[in-house]
C-alpha cells in the first residue's frame, strides 16, 4: 500500500497546483504571460535539477546527438504550450481555457486527418469520443 501513496500524493499535489495557475495569473496582472512563463520555467527547472542532482545525477546527462529532441519537445513545446494557455486564461477565462486545453486532442486528431492524411482508427475515434 505504501508504494502507491507517494505517487498518488504527487498527482494530487500536481492537480492542486495546476488549479492555482489561474489564480496567480489574475493576482499578478501587471506581469505579462511571457514574464510569468519565464519565472515559472526557471523555478521548475531549478527545483527539478536540484531534485535530480540529489536523487540520481546520472539522469542529468544527455547525449549531444539527442539535444534537438530536448530543445524541440522540452523547451519550445513547453514554452509555446504554457504561453498559449496563459494567454487563453487572460483573454477569456479559466474555465474556457481549461475546456480548450482538454478538448485539444479532438482538434489535433481531426486536423491531422484533414491536413496530414492520417487515418482515423477505432482507437483514435474512441479517444476523440472520450475527450
Amino acid at each position: 500500500m505504501r508504494n502507491n501513496v507517494i505517487p498518488a500524493l504527487c498527482i494530487t499535489l500536481g492537480a492542486i497546483l495546476w488549479g492555482f495557475i489561474g489564480l496567480f495569473l489574475n493576482v499578478l496582472e501587471e506581469f505579462s504571460s511571457a514574464q510569468l512563463l519565464a519565472v515559472r520555467s526557471f523555478f521548475t527547472a531549478t527545483v527539478l535539477f536540484v531534485f535530480m542532482a540529489i536523487k540520481d545525477p546520472k539522469k542529468l546527462y544527455i547525449k549531444l546527438r539527442d539535444i534537438h529532441y530536448f530543445i524541440g519537445t522540452g523547451i519550445i513545446s513547453f514554452a509555446a504550450y504554457n504561453f498559449a494557455y496563459f494567454a487563453a486564461i487572460r483573454l477569456t477565462s479559466m474555465p474556457v481555457a481549461a475546456v480548450l486545453l482538454y478538448t485539444s486532442p479532438i482538434f489535433v486528431t481531426i486536423m491531422s486527418a484533414m491536413f496530414f492524411k492520417e487515418k482515423l482508427t477505432l482507437k483514435s475515434g474512441f479517444a476523440v469520443l472520450a475527450s
